[in-house]
């Protein structure tokens, strides 16, 4: 599971994907980098705008998916969250995790 970041300066756009590795340890990886439309003289840069915007977006769903699979798995008592990530990694001071039961509506 990844975190996606997109870092615009100006024109210039970077795109960068960072996971947990280790105790309190986010390597950076830079994806891409592109430079941006800013007239209609530059239009021939938006396909490879997208291309890189939308591999992106695969790591981005790609993550969304594991994480939905693995609450759904801890949900049904078959995994804790402990199991997947130490605890010793998570900063226990700036998130909270908890069961919340939905309602039948």
């Amino acid at each position: 599971s990844y975190v996606c970041g997109i870092l615009v300066e100006g024109s210039h756009c970077s795109l960068y994907k960072m996971n947990l590795i280790g105790h309190h340890f986010y390597p950076m990886v830079l994806l891409s980098s592109f430079s941006l439309c800013t007239s209609i003289g530059e239009i021939s840069l938006i396909p490879n705008m997208f291309l890189c915007l939308n591999n992106l977006k695969t790591i981005a769903v790609d993550t969304a998916k594991k994480i939905e699979l693995n609450e759904l798995t801890r949900a049904k008592g078959k995994r804790k969250f402990e199991e997947a990530v130490p605890m010793s990694w998570v900063h226990g001071n700036t998130c909270t995790f908890s069961m919340v039961k939905e309602s039948d509506n």
